[in-house]
């Protein structure tokens, strides 16, 4: 048998290769822990974040009884869902023309108008954190919708009621007439007074306001 040779070599120790001594195992363990509380304490949830208490120089009372008010006018919405062929008859220019889908797609918009948009008017007239902080995004949810609205049904009227028209001229125009003034509050309240959507305070477990207060218009934490 032929002898074999092994050939060693030495490699030195440098700082790239050297084993972690165990004070040195302990500080980054140490680190690791700190660095993942801080992470936990940073992020929050609707059920964990501190309690609040409304800005008394903007608690948003306007604001709050504008989304009372448009709740429960949204709520004469319910005959559309439990009389829909008879308000139909009404609305549509041909009621003759009234079919099973029509009443179906009837019912559908009245149960997203009462189910929907009206329960988010009813949480963000509360003076609770996410009731103040969803202000803003309901107010954009529901303009953007009116803005969406308002072209079908100026389209709709320049039809001059003929045949293909689902909507007399004077029931698209009273409908736009319905939708534009809420789509200029709202308007007013997003661009120029944002004021009106209130702040509120984070309050201390002692249950004392802290010394900073965020705007659900920004969301942006400022000197109170």
């Amino acid at each position: 048998m032929n002898d074999v040779s092994v050939t060693t070599r030495h490699v030195p120790i440098s700082k790239y290769n050297r084993v972690p001594t165990q004070s040195q195992s302990h500080q980054s363990l140490r680190l690791l822990t700190t660095y993942g509380s801080n992470m936990s304490s940073s992020s929050n949830s609707p059920a964990t974040n501190p309690s609040i208490a409304p800005d008394p120089s903007q608690d948003g009372s306007a604001i709050r009884k504008a989304f009372v008010l448009e709740a429960a006018a949204n709520l004469f919405t319910i005959p559309l869902i439990t009389n829909t062929r008879f308000v139909l008859s009404f609305l549509l220019l041909h009621p003759s023309h009234i079919n099973p889908s029509s009443v179906l797609f009837a019912r559908l918009f009245g149960g997203l108008v009462v189910g929907g948009l009206t329960s988010a008017l009813l949480a963000g007239a509360t003076n609770t954190r996410n009731g103040i902080e969803s202000r803003r995004p309901t107010y954009l949810l529901l303009g953007l919708g009116e803005a969406c609205l308002l072209p079908i049904l100026a389209m709709e009227a320049t039809k001059g009621g003929s045949a293909d028209a689902a909507l007399s001229v004077k029931t698209a125009a009273v409908c736009m007439g319905l939708l534009a003034p809420p789509l200029v509050w709202r308007l007013y309240v997003l661009f120029l007074r944002p004021d009106l959507l209130g702040k509120y305070l984070e309050t201390k477990d002692d249950g004392k306001s802290a010394t900073k207060c965020k705007c659900c218009s920004c969301l942006s934490e400022s000197k109170c």
